[in-house]
């Protein structure tokens, strides 16, 4: 018996939906957490990956642009990364609860979160044009003004 292309489709629409029903629950709380923390391994990442260029230890000049315009990108997203449902609450997460105020974000977090994206956008300006130094710089100032600031404010010891 030959089957309708249409009630094929169906099927294996409905079958594809059934599958991905668990991971769509897991989007909440503890999934936002564990998305949030590759958000911020792929930050990590890039920071290393420009430092190592930086440091001439490996990678090339070619790529440093790159790797600063990802960088900007994942700060964008990294606006996005912190929903209400998704601190300590949730899961294991190094968010401290202060960063929710109610449903929304503490206005000093939103700040970080801003300052993250302004210094990311700036070290991406200074990336595409090949100056190691001032890239070095941008980056530097990156890491001190919003990362560690961040981090030391917003994130268990």
């Amino acid at each position: 018996m030959r089957l309708c292309p249409r009630v094929t489709m169906i099927a294996c629409i409905a079958l594809a939906l059934g599958l991905l029903a668990p991971a769509i629950a897991a989007a909440d709380g503890e999934g936002d957490i564990k998305y949030r923390q590759k958000v911020m391994s792929a930050v990590g990442a890039h920071t290393g990956a420009l430092v190592s260029i930086l440091k001439q230890e490996g990678g090339s000049m070619d790529h440093l642009a790159d790797h600063a315009n990802a960088m900007a990108k994942l700060a964008e997203i990294a606006r996005t990364a912190f929903p209400a449902g998704s601190g300590p609450e949730a899961g294991k997460t190094g968010a401290l609860p202060d960063i929710w105020d109610g449903d929304q974000h503490s206005l000093e977090f939103e700040a970080e979160l801003e300052r993250f994206v302004q210094l990311a956008n700036a070290l991406a300006d200074v990336a595409v044009t090949g100056d190691r130094r001032a890239t070095a710089g941008a980056l530097k100032t990156l890491g001190q003004d919003s990362c560690k600031s961040c981090h030391s404010r917003f994130r268990k010891k």
